[in-house]
């Protein structure tokens, strides 16, 4: 039993970790992305608006290779 509570436990630490990484990547693209819109000469309104759906583009084909790469290996 304490064995499966130690594998529970670094499992959570790893989703912790990944779901940091993640959102930490998002937020570097919403900046680059609404800096890049606002130097093109959008407003800080439109660039953010703009720069949202890039990102969220992003790392939706992010995720779509993701479960892929899942699907892949457990149908192997």
């Amino acid at each position: 039993v304490l064995k499966n509570s130690k594998k529970i436990n670094t499992m959570k630490r790893i989703i912790i970790m990944v779901k940091n990484i993640w959102d930490k990547e998002r937020e570097t693209l919403f900046r680059e992305f609404t800096q890049d819109f606002l130097e093109e000469g959008y407003s800080k309104r439109e660039a953010r608006k703009l720069a949202k759906h890039e990102v969220e583009e992003i790392m939706s084909e992010k995720m779509d290779f993701i479960e892929d790469m899942v699907e892949q290996t457990y149908d192997d």
